[in-house]
């Protein structure tokens, strides 16, 4: 079943696919009065519905009391709301692109000792725990068994990075530890979230971007306010590699420097990797202070890399009224 909805200039069009099994129009469950759609839904394929109408919902509550009304809301409305919002990639939505986010999520329940991803698996969602716990774990070579790292609470959230990056290898399994309520968001729903918002993925992770800058501890950035950080990551993109792609070349003019958000990257000289850097380093900063200089090395993404960029010019207006930090 397609789901379609509006976009600012009023013009309906297509947002995702409902596959069974899905629940949808559930804010009749909790809702004192009968709420208008969010979305248009239409049938792709043949299908089978399973309904429940307001009346018959009124008769289900007077059956069984107006307090399982009451945790219908907390569990369907309040912790879903929440959670969502507690997500750092989601943090700097308005409510109108939280509402329209929350339709492009599925959720499910997970049973304790349920699987929902295996170490190593390749990435393809974002998983938010509504209500529940799950269990983080890891393989233990040494104990040559799997370690609980840590728990996943109401808010925590996994796989964010999938969003930016499809495939990266999961580097823990995440099974339930009690029945739990799960958020899941895929890269395809994700993408289409921000077509359909008119949004694009430097804006949504603008908050990463601002916690990357502040971790990196560059030199650059130093007793800087988070005002400053704010304002910067404005300007900032967030770049992928596949694993082997060219970043830059040797002797190529440079206009950017980079922070490693995810993954490896390769420095290479006449040929030959001199050096590899992981995530929180960063390269090219010459780029940004010296004028018309050239790369004095290649760089290449030694696995699937996320970078966060930063070109000359806006660097340069970002630090005007800081002449003294370009001349150091």
């Amino acid at each position: 079943m397609g789901m379609y909805v509006d976009r600012k200039d009023r013009k309906e069009t297509y947002y995702c696919t409902l596959a069974a099994p899905r629940l949808f129009g559930e804010e009749l469950l909790y809702e004192s009065k009968i709420p208008t759609w969010q979305a248009s839904y239409r049938a792709e394929d043949e299908l089978q519905l399973l309904t429940m109408t307001p009346a018959a919902i009124e008769s289900f509550f007077k059956i069984h009391g107006e307090d399982l009304r009451k945790k219908f809301k907390e569990k369907m409305c309040d912790n879903i709301e929440s959670a969502i919002e507690s997500v750092p990639f989601f943090t700097r939505l308005s409510p109108l692109h939280l509402a329209l986010l929350r339709l492009a999520f599925n959720y499910e329940i997970v049973l304790p000792q349920d699987v929902v991803f295996y170490e190593g698996e390749p990435g393809h969602a974002l998983y938010v725990v509504a209500d529940g716990q799950l269990e983080v774990v890891q393989y233990d070579a040494q104990m040559m068994e799997e370690v609980v790292v840590h728990t996943m609470e109401k808010g925590d959230c996994s796989g964010g990075t999938s969003l930016m990056l499809r495939g990266v290898p999961h580097t823990t399994s995440v099974r339930g530890a009690e029945t739990t309520l799960l958020l899941t968001l895929d890269e395809e729903r994700f993408k289409a979230f921000l077509k359909v918002a008119g949004l694009d993925m430097n804006i949504v992770a603008r908050e990463k971007i601002v916690r990357s800058l502040i971790k990196g501890n560059i030199p650059f950035f130093e007793g800087s306010p988070v005002e400053r950080f704010n304002e910067i990551a404005k300007v900032c993109k967030i770049e992928t590699y596949k694993r082997n792609e060219i970043i830059f070349k040797e002797g190529e003019v440079a206009d950017r420097f980079f922070m490693i958000s995810y993954g490896e990257v390769a420095a290479i000289v006449e040929g030959k990797e001199i050096s590899r850097m992981g995530r929180g380093k960063y390269f090219g900063e010459i780029a940004v202070v010296v004028e018309d200089t050239k790369r004095t090395a290649a760089c290449k993404a030694a696995t699937q890399v996320i970078l966060i960029s930063l070109n000359k010019s806006h660097f340069r207006l970002f630090f005007s009224d800081r002449p003294e930090v370009l001349a150091e």
